[in-house]
């Protein structure tokens, strides 16, 4: 389940992005973790906006945070990107066609993304 604290924005924006927004999510696999994340910033990164992430996980089953780390994004039209790893990578497009794919690598893995 995930709630996001949204202030003034489009109602077709399905990832808003001003700072304050909060998203929630509470994930059982692998372990019951609880994320929050938080937009506390904007910064420019190679003359692109940017809006800081603040990512908190806590572990639900002995409230310990496991993970406080930070998270760069950035919105184009439909499509939302990442700066991870010295890339600036598509994380998610709004406006895929049935079956398109893309590819996300992370710093161990790779992703391919498909909408379905």
């Amino acid at each position: 389940m995930a709630y996001s604290n949204v202030t003034e924005t489009d109602s077709t924006d399905y990832f808003p992005l001003n700072i304050g927004n909060t998203w929630e999510y509470q994930d059982d696999i692998p372990i019951l973790d609880y994320t929050v994340k938080e937009v506390i910033d904007t910064v420019y990164i190679n003359a692109k906006k940017y809006y800081k992430i603040k990512i908190v996980v806590i572990n639900l089953h002995n409230n310990d945070t496991v993970y406080i780390g930070f998270a760069f994004y950035r919105k184009s039209g439909k499509n939302v990107y990442i700066y991870k790893d010295n890339l600036d990578q598509l994380l998610y497009k709004f406006d895929a066609e049935i079956g398109e794919t893309w590819e996300f690598v992370d710093a161990q893995d790779k992703w391919i993304r498909t909408y379905e």
